[in-house]
């Protein structure tokens, strides 16, 4: 089967389930200097958007099976009446209608303790979180710079990720890398994975920061020619503490990212619908509103049927990115190539040296 037929299996295929991400704030309590939301209008939902947005899911999601919410921001903790007023509307509707109802969160974890962490896993039926670290210690809480400096963001998103796994919630551990950073976030990396290894429910993984139109480091940032040394390094501490082949990205896909995905939309602060949370509410990218419902607009087609870029047809890689990043293709003007591209040969060299160490003589990649 051709990477395009298996596309349009996966596009044309019955799906159970619905995916909102929802923005109730782009406020957000830290100021780190490379987000990509510091251009945006920091401001909630509105009253009239919040009750538009559960009539706007509700009528969506009466076709489907499944519900899945991903509270996303700014800080969506920022927000967090406004995310519990429309977590208590759609629960009872699924409820009512025989529908499945669960949620994640991405969040900078700050505002998430002790005290309120059963009450806002529970009552908001979350099952995962996502945070990140921006370093080793102060290295990570002059990143957050929170309005309170006394916070030490560092230690409590440590004990926090203690907390959390030991009460069985799914936790996914970002590592905000650059070439500073990175030497401290690998050994951070090497205790957590050492000391939570036994959580099937815990999922690190590396990330590195890349520039925006406001945030530049030239000469910190990784360039994609360096980035065989960074990734390589940090697959190693994972298969350290018991992973294996699995680390290495190199499965074929159907489906690149969430916003290539039919199922899955975006509900900016304003109640605009996107397809990605890198360009929340962007007229430009606007599928519609919460008010008018999607419109299977250009845009929309642009996302889920172009991907037959011209000059990604022969290369390798292809079908494991898919023609790579369509915001950055379609929308930014910018090469949307899967990182991997820039260090396939060091990446099969590595995988190959693995199975050759661990007798390994065939692995299919799922």
């Amino acid at each position: 089967m051709s990477v395009r037929q298996e596309r349009d299996s996966y596009i044309n295929a019955d799906k159970d389930y619905i995916r909102f991400t929802i923005l109730p704030t782009l406020k957000c309590n830290a100021n780190c200097n490379f987000c990509f939301e510091n251009t945006h209008s920091r401001k909630h939902m509105s009253n009239e958007d919040v009750k538009q947005t559960i009539s706007f899911i509700q009528l969506e999601a009466i076709k489907y099976k499944k519900l899945r919410i991903h509270w996303f921001g700014g800080e969506p903790m920022v927000a967090l009446p406004i995310i519990y007023r429309i977590t208590k509307e759609l629960y009872k509707f699924c409820k009512c209608n025989g529908i499945s109802y669960k949620a994640c969160m991405g969040t900078n974890l700050s505002l998430i303790n002790d005290d309120n962490y059963k009450s806002v896993i529970e009552d908001l039926y979350i099952d995962t979180i996502e945070f990140a670290f921006d370093g080793y210690g102060d290295q990570h809480n002059n990143v957050k710079t929170y309005n309170n400096t006394n916070f030490d963001s560092f230690n409590h998103n440590l004990h926090m990720l203690d907390v959390l796994l030991k009460d069985g919630i799914a936790v996914s551990v970002r590592f905000n890398s650059n070439k500073s950073n990175y030497p401290n976030l690998l050994k951070l990396s090497e205790i957590l994975c050492e000391r939570y290894q036994k959580y099937q429910s815990f999922t690190p993984y590396l990330a590195v920061i890349v520039p925006t139109d406001i945030y530049n480091d030239t000469d910190n940032l990784i360039h994609p020619l360096e980035y065989a040394s960074y990734y390589l390094k940090f697959f190693h501490v994972l298969q350290k503490n018991g992973a294996g082949m699995e680390v290495y990205p190199l499965h074929r896909n159907a489906n690149f990212c969430y916003g290539t995905n039919p199922n899955s939309i975006v509900i900016g602060s304003d109640g605009v619908l996107t397809k990605c949370i890198a360009s929340p509410s962007a007229k430009s990218q606007a599928i519609g509103t919460i008010w008018s419902g999607i419109q299977k607009n250009s845009v929309y087609q642009k996302w889920i049927y172009d991907h037959e870029i011209n000059e990604c047809q022969q290369c390798s890689i292809y079908p494991l990115c898919l023609g790579g990043c369509t915001n950055d293709y379609l929308f930014k003007s910018i090469s949307p190539c899967k990182k991997e591209k820039y260090y396939l040969q060091e990446l099969l060299i590595d995988a190959g040296q693995y199975m050759i160490r661990h007798h390994i003589d065939e692995y299919v990649f799922q």
